[in-house]
């Protein structure tokens, strides 16, 4: 209990803290973090914490960064509603195995790249229909899951529409249509790295299962159907040639009984009866149990080998920068911890033989079967990740990343509506590495492997901007605070949401008044960030005034990011009021180069 409270002071203390010795602070840092460690449950019990003290959820100890007054009330009124994530506990035996994995830390790299791109491109691109699940859809007459909104159809009846009836078409046909033609590895590097992102690879496998490398491990994989083409090698090869980081991203340990586990897990027997039993479709067939694993015929044990298996032969054979992964839960059958820890220290051992540092994200799932959230990994292991920021806290401390596509649905369909615009992903660019982040993109090639035109127009919008207002994004850190101003009721990025009982974020809608910051490495250069040209041609940041808590040195220039017209500035009681130039320079947002020392 004292312990605790040692902990809930530091805290205070941090976040009040007015200072700018960086060197101070970050030890600071460390002996919270440390301490915090030391007592995750007696965090939650403190005096200091007592909204905290309603549930037992409240143990990440890297939750805690300051937010300004406005901010944090907001937040207040949230606290108790959603799921603070959990750390998954270092199974019996493996404590020091994870300990060595987390030693790796994050590299720099990461940190300053601050902006990536993936895709999600795969055998459900060609099908076009609703989205990356297809494979789960196609074969059940009845169910009824595409049936929303305009579309009338199922997957069943599309189906059989395009491709003809499933015992002559099934998933595996696919794999033989899949012929890539429009892909172009140098046009995906020279896309992404144009687009502005520091590092870039593909989704070398999702749920389905098929892999995007030539594989010796499992013949559905590109090098032995449709196209004949290491396909992820030539991503690889043109990305080296640029010196660009390389990404693969790994979906396919929930590809054990994918198709089928839905049916199985809400036991419709009938309609499970009725696909296992036509021995027309393949994925009836045993001969097709290598795509399909199927739980009746297949072992977890025996999944879990090969998905291991091929782990180590994309490791192996392409020596990517950086992992991520999809469905891992190290205490299932299909992804077990011993085969976990395994091919992560061989991750790092080769990487240490090349003499390169590599990345790894330790991705928040949904909520488990306890209703918990829970991140892949023990704490410490590789960058947090959030699919969307789901569950992600406002006042995340440390360093983090979020995936997201560039628009939904996660994969191309046909007439995709794309309504995350440029204007959407700067925005939320801007806010998450305020935060502490780094943004994740997914694009959503077509089945032929071409970049849809209105995505490869939305990253050139995205690179333009970046041209001009990169140097307050790339290679800053976090600054005291994230943000100030605006509508947190109305205009917040994340709210709570009852039907999912969580914690939501989106950029659709920003508040024109919002101000984030970031800053150099060492310090002597802020960035205040605003959301767009003010309307007003002046803006006040309030966190700046006289006798500020979080700036005490003399601010000696003020710039506008691509404008070479002097800037007019006062620093008075109510804050620093920047008078901007009379000829607008920006429309999304505007970046302040804010000197001092």
């Amino acid at each position: 209990m004292v312990l605790a409270y040692v902990v809930s002071l530091l805290y205070k203390i941090h976040i009040v803290s007015n200072t700018y010795q960086k060197g101070k602070q970050m030890k600071l840092n460390s002996i919270v973090k440390a301490l915090a460690l030391a007592s995750v449950v007696g965090l939650a019990a403190t005096p200091a914490m007592a909204a905290k003290e309603k549930r037992a959820t409240h143990v990440d100890p890297e939750v805690g960064s300051a937010l300004v007054k406005e901010e944090a009330d907001y937040v207040a009124t949230l606290d108790g509603k959603y799921k603070i994530p959990h750390f998954k506990e270092a199974g019996k035996g493996f404590e020091d195995d994870w300990k060595e994995i987390a030693s790796h830390g994050i590299p720099e790299w990461l940190i300053d790249a601050k902006f990536g791109l993936y895709t999600h491109w795969g055998l459900y691109s060609q099908a076009q229909f609703i989205g990356n699940t297809y494979i789960q859809h196609m074969y059940n007459p009845k169910d009824k899951k595409a049936i929303r909104g305009k579309n009338k159809e199922t997957h069943y009846d599309y189906h059989r529409r395009i491709f003809g009836p499933q015992e002559e078409f099934g998933y595996s046909k696919l794999a033989e249509t899949f012929t890539a033609k429009g892909y172009d590895a140098q046009e995906y590097v020279d896309v992404m790295m144009d687009a502005g992102a520091k590092f870039g690879g593909l989704g070398v496998v999702h749920h389905e299962g098929f892999l995007m490398w030539s594989s010796k491990i499992n013949r559905w994989n590109v090098g032995q159907t449709g196209p004949k083409r290491d396909i992820y090698g030539e991503f690889i090869e043109a990305a080296n040639k640029k010196d660009f980081k390389t990404v693969a991203t790994f979906h396919h340990a929930r590809s054990y009984d994918y198709a089928l586990k839905s049916l199985r897990n809400k036991k419709k027997e009938d309609q499970l009866a009725a696909i296992v039993n036509n021995k027309k479709l393949d994925i009836s067939n045993p001969e097709y149990d290598d795509l399909f694993f199927p739980a009746d015929r297949v072992s977890p044990p025996e999944f879990a080998k090969e998905w291991h298996s091929k782990i180590v032969e994309v490791i192996d054979n392409y020596s990517p920068d950086f992992l991520w992964f999809d469905g891992i839960g190290v205490e299932n059958g299909n992804s077990p911890e011993h085969l976990v820890v395994d091919f992560l220290k061989r991750f790092y051992d080769n990487a240490e033989k090349q003499g390169k540092e590599v990345a790894l994200v330790n991705k928040l799932p949904g909520a488990d079967k306890t209703g918990l959230a829970r991140f892949n990994f023990p704490q410490g292991t590789g960058m947090r990740g959030y699919e969307n920021s789901r569950n992600m806290p406002p006042n995340n401390d440390g360093y983090w990343l979020w995936d997201r596509a560039i628009s939904y649905p996660w994969s191309y369909v046909l007439n995709k509506d794309y309504n995350l615009t440029s204007t959407n992903h700067i925005h939320s660019l801007i806010d998450i590495v305020a935060r502490g982040g780094v943004f994740f993109l997914s694009l959503t090639p077509k089945g032929d492997g071409s970049i849809p035109a209105e995505e490869k127009r939305i990253l050139a919008e995205m690179g333009d901007w970046l041209e001009v207002n990169g140097e307050a994004i790339y290679s800053t850190r976090r600054w005291d605070v994230p943000g100030e101003g605006g509508d947190y009721k109305k205009f917040a990025p994340y709210k709570y949401r009852a039907k999912g009982k969580g914690l939501w974020w989106d950029y659709k809608k920003t508040d024109p008044n919002r101000i984030s910051f970031t800053r150099s490495k060492d310090n002597k250069t802020l960035y205040a960030i605003t959301n767009a040209w003010p309307k007003s041609g002046k803006i006040v940041i309030e966190s700046l005034k006289n006798g500020s808590q979080y700036m005490s040195d003399d601010i000696t220039n003020v710039e506008l990011l691509g404008s070479k017209e002097k800037i007019e500035y006062k620093r008075t009681s109510k804050g620093l009021e920047v008078t901007f130039p009379k000829q607008q320079t920006c429309k999304v947002a505007c970046s302040l180069k804010i000197s001092h020392g």
